[in-house]
């Protein structure tokens, strides 16, 4: 059985709701070598489902891509760059690092003069120092809370405000953080 040439079947239905191919599948037949080929139908997408799913991501990347987004609110002051890493914040509470309260989140986007983070609660500390690695090297900053906001889901972006590099000699607690950076 030969199955039907359907090639060109798209050109001539632009509406046609179901592609379908076929595969062949062989079947031996008692113990002989040779085997027999049988063809069967197998809807492999659906023509409006592959449009629909475009049409939802287009919509979803134009609503939600930076770069897209700066154009309808205009220039930044600095631009941003997308980068997602894993970073420690230790709050300072009441002037003090409070490292028992570390929490362990991801950066989504930096400019020169700050950073943010997504997390899943609006629980952040306004003061922390951060713990950045690049390859063997931790960063120790002083920053500070700027905005929080929530983006769904139960999802929130934090910015921070980067102030000062803080020396590792000055801080033992925040070395003993970064071995787990």
């Amino acid at each position: 059985m030969t199955p039907p040439d359907i090639t060109g079947l798209s050109s001539f239905l632009p509406d046609l709701c179901h592609l379908m191919t076929y595969y062949c599948k062989s079947i031996p037949q008692s113990d002989k070598a040779d085997a027999t080929t049988e063809v069967y139908p197998v809807g492999l997408f659906t023509v409006n489902q592959e449009r629909a799913v475009q049409s939802e991501i287009l919509n979803l990347v134009n609503n939600n891509c930076p770069s897209v987004k700066a154009m309808a609110e205009g220039p930044r002051v600095e631009q941003r760059v997308n980068l997602t890493i894993p970073v420690k914040l230790v709050p300072i509470l009441e002037g003090e690092l409070a490292p028992l309260h570390t929490l362990s989140v991801v950066t989504k986007e930096f400019s020169s003069g700050g950073f943010s983070v997504v997390v899943d609660h609006p629980h952040v500390p306004k003061d922390a120092v951060v713990l950045f690695r690049s390859g063997r090297k931790t960063t120790f900053i002083q920053a500070q809370l700027r905005h929080i906001d929530p983006i769904g889901a139960g999802f929130y972006q934090c910015g921070f405000k980067l102030l000062k590099v803080l020396a590792h000699s000055d801080w033992p607690t925040l070395q003993e953080l970064a071995e787990t950076l």
